[in-house]
């Protein structure tokens, strides 16, 4: 298939439409084609919408100074000059709302989100294979907050931690309809059962004849510190009491109402200082599946991007009871599995470990 070829036309009306098991991507992903499928949140665009109506509100003020009989030419092209800085000004705020400006922010972020893309999409979700990825990834259908199926083609997306979008143009799909299209991933939401969770594509055929399979779900981020817990609670105390402070002084009528809007953003620049503990504090918008086996030798663990591994005998922490696994190593890394992640062979998994002794 030529990924630059536009798709092939169907007619709903003529095509079988029972749901595949999976539908196929194969092409090219530009950065023209996440500009379209980007997608903008209605309070954006009311935002926008508000940001036109002021430009035309205050443009009137110049026209109403110069019908004026007693018209002073100083103060029209001192309105005249605020309405153009007015106007870039708000000019810039719709441009930066834009999905053009969103998707440049996004691509700068996420390069790899252009470019190849090879996969499909079936009942767990997205599986793909880009220059990002150099196995295949695997985001279950839980991960997406915003799925969204148009002419132009799929857009799959989160918005926190921070927005992030796949964008799969129709030209990546043979005989692309999006009637079809939006039926069949809408059976596929509809089924799916895993949580939001992003993996490697499983091969069980890479586990030795003496492994034992497991599969487990670990955090994408480490928990807070309780320095970090302790600094979010005080940047919230301070925007709280300051906030509090200046809504009494105005009601007292100790601020006239541009001081009070002046101060009512100044907290804000707390959040601004406080950036770095926040976005550790937003929840992931998904957890990490890890797949792999036990041998009596080593665990060995597929993560997204990475491949772990660790020898028991270099264990400095290690807990076998009758319902988890727990070990820790030198190098800092650790796991602890349950008997659900094991499956039907924790008996075999207990006895192959029962020897293991900490250094």
């Amino acid at each position: 298939m030529n990924p630059y070829q536009p798709p092939t036309a169907v007619d709903p009306s003529t095509t079988d439409l029972t749901c595949p098991d999976r539908i196929e991507i194969h092409g090219h992903v530009e950065a023209e084609d996440l500009r379209k499928l980007i997608g903008t949140p209605w309070l954006f665009r009311v935002f926008q919408v508000v940001c036109f109506v002021a430009l035309a509100l205050f443009s009137m003020a110049p026209i109403a100074a110069v019908s004026m009989p007693n018209r002073k030419w100083t103060a029209v092209l001192l309105l005249v000059g605020v309405v153009l800085v007015l106007a870039a000004f708000l000019y810039a705020v719709a441009w930066y709302l834009s999905p053009r400006g969103r998707s440049r922010r996004m691509l700068k972020r996420n390069p790899g989100i252009i470019g190849p893309i090879d996969g499909w999409l079936d009942a767990f979700g997205l599986t793909s294979h880009s220059d990002a990825n150099n196995e295949f990834h695997q985001l279950s259908w839980a991960t997406f907050k915003d799925v969204a199926v148009t002419r132009d083609g799929i857009r799959l997306a989160w918005n926190a931690p921070e927005p992030f979008t796949i964008a799969i143009p129709s030209s990546c799909i043979d005989g692309y309809s999006s009637i079809l299209i939006k039926e069949w991933v809408h059976t596929f939401r509809s089924n799916a059962t895993e949580p939001a969770i992003g993996r490697m594509l499983m091969n069980r055929d890479a586990m030795p004849r003496d492994g034992i399979w497991f599969e487990c779900v670990i955090p994408a981020k480490p928990p807070l510190t309780v320095a970090e817990h302790r600094r979010i609670k005080i940047y919230t105390a301070i925007q709280t009491i300051a906030y509090l402070a200046f809504f009494g002084l105005y009601l007292a009528g100790g601020l006239n109402t541009f001081w009070f809007f002046t101060l009512l953003v100044a907290p804000m620049f707390i959040t601004i200082a406080a950036r770095v503990d926040y976005a550790r504090a937003a929840p992931a918008a998904y957890q990490y599946g890890m797949w792999g086996w036990i041998t009596a030798d080593e665990i060995v663990g597929h993560l997204p991007g990475q491949i772990w591994n660790a020898r028991w005998v270099e264990a400095t922490k290690f807990d076998l009871t009758i319902d988890h696994l727990h070990a820790e190593f030198a190098d800092g890394s650790g796991v602890r599995l349950t008997r659900s992640d094991i499956g039907g062979a924790w008996t075999e998994v207990t006895e192959m470990l029962s020897g293991v002794a900490i250094r």
